[in-house]
């Protein structure tokens, strides 16, 4: 299969839900369960997101004291205890410096509102097809990072496996448009056979991922990164899993990271 054809070769489209469509191989069309957990995931990321919208809004636009379940989730996820003006310690019923971290929530709401308000409108999700092509977007895996690839049976270089998704734009819009492209919202249908990917874990992935094309956030640090929580809260609040975490997180009322998250089970 030549190039060309690698960065379009999923030729098949579905709608399995109400808001949801998916497209993949016809050679390797997902079973009857992957597509149920997948408009679970979908189901459980959407509520997330307007569960998180609102208990945000509550705090931002009506003055609301932010919630003591609320303080850890984002302090673990955006850092904000690294920074002394937005100190996370609790007197009596009181945060202090409520007004810098109430600021700070407002800059994190534009982009938790505009994800909620597209994943919400409608869902668009394309296999990653790992293991099955050479190219990502325009780019040819060789010219991808470290970690992008694998050999497969015949030793040649493909999308590795462990890829959880991505958003590719396409190369020449710009110039022969005017306009950017932020590309599909990938994600690798196989996980929930081949990793055991429960659908809470996906409906991260799918926020990880729209934050990227809808906010054109950054991959700043992963949640299991060692150093996770040791960045600046100006860095974080670019970064994409700070708001996929946190969105889970705020949904559930309690801190989940990649650790607790697995476990996890939403009730949608």
């Amino acid at each position: 299969m030549s190039d060309k054809k690698q960065s379009d070769h999923l030729d098949t489209r579905a709608v399995i839900a109400a808001g949801l469509v998916i497209k993949y191989h016809s050679d390797r069309p997902p079973g009857m369960s992957t597509k149920t957990r997948l408009c679970k995931s979908a189901s459980i990321s959407r509520s997330a997101m307007r569960s998180t919208v609102w208990q945000i809004d509550k705090i931002v636009l009506f003055g609301a004291d932010e919630p003591d379940w609320m303080v850890p989730i984002l302090d673990r996820h955006f850092c904000l205890n690294r920074d002394n003006s937005l100190s996370s310690e609790l007197s009596g019923k009181k945060l202090k410096n409520a007004k810098a971290r109430r600021k700070y929530l407002a800059d994190v709401r534009t982009a938790m509102l505009s994800t909620s308000f597209h994943l919400n409108t409608g869902m668009y999700l394309l296999d990653v097809d790992a293991k099955h092509r050479m190219s990502v977007g325009d780019f040819h895996i060789d010219n991808m990072g470290a970690g992008w690839a694998e050999l497969d049976d015949a030793g040649k270089k493909v999308v590795s496996r462990n890829i959880e998704g991505y958003v590719q734009g396409r190369t020449g819009l710009k110039e022969k448009f005017g306009v950017s492209s932020s590309g599909g919202i990938h994600v690798g249908f196989s996980l929930f056979d081949e990793f055991g990917y429960s659908p809470e874990m996906m409906a991260r992935i799918i926020i990880h991922e729209a934050t990227h094309k809808f906010c054109k956030t950054a991959d700043v640090k992963y949640c299991w990164d060692a150093n996770y929580d040791h960045q600046t809260p100006q860095a974080m609040k670019n970064n994409a899993d700070s708001l996929a975490y946190a969105a889970m997180s705020i949904s559930a009322k309690k801190v989940l990271d990649s650790g607790s998250l697995p476990t996890h089970s939403h009730d949608t």
